[in-house]
């Protein structure tokens, strides 16, 4: 943003996205012939510049310069003159001078960018372990409870007075309502889980 304008250039910075496409990640957007984006792929593959005013791929109006960290490529910046000249050696060197700088500001961004997603996975983990365990014990008692009925019911059968045997299979009725009560919470979570 601070470059973009001044001292006559346009400046960019693309990056690859989730699919290892070069999209534009700060500036305008901008759109490129395809020898631009050609000699933007061949900087990124060979951690060399290319473009506008070098040897490799000198069509168009872009110049594209690697932006690395540890010998692999973070980003491109790409410069073209508004005047439509190509860059002076100075104003290479100058560029080059700013690059690392934003290079190393690139890769803080996106170690951030990773400890939080780090952080988030964490949290959930402890979330679902936590949810297991209370799922766990609430889905045991309803289903002892009934087991215990039926258990119950069928060694004494007749032999329990039919308000005890009433008041035993009601039991169970309200268990296994409970039951699906927690299973139908289960898979609504889920479905929030899943957006």
């Amino acid at each position: 943003q601070h470059l973009d304008g001044r001292l006559g250039f346009q400046v960019c910075i693309l990056q690859r996205d989730e699919h290892g496409q070069l999209h534009v990640a700060s500036g305008d957007p901008t759109s490129f012939t395809d020898n631009e984006r050609a000699a933007a792929q061949w900087a990124w593959q060979h951690d060399q510049a290319a473009g506008f005013g070098s040897d490799t791929l000198p069509e168009g109006r872009w110049w594209w310069w690697p932006l690395t960290v540890d010998s692999q490529p973070l980003a491109l910046m790409g410069v073209a003159q508004c005047a439509g000249q190509a860059l002076s050696g100075p104003e290479r060197r100058l560029l080059r001078g700013l690059a690392q700088p934003v290079a190393q500001a690139l890769a803080r961004a996106q170690l951030s960018e990773q400890l939080e997603a780090a952080r988030l996975h964490g949290e959930t983990e402890q979330l679902r372990s936590a949810l297991l365990a209370s799922v766990s014990h609430d889905l045991r008692t309803p289903l002892t409870s009934m087991r215990g009925s039926i258990d119950s019911l069928l060694a004494l059968g007749e032999a329990i007075a039919e308000s005890d045997r009433r008041e035993l299979l009601e039991g169970t009725r309200d268990e296994a309502e409970r039951l699906d009560r927690y299973i139908q919470n289960l898979l609504d979570m889920t479905r929030l889980g899943h957006g």
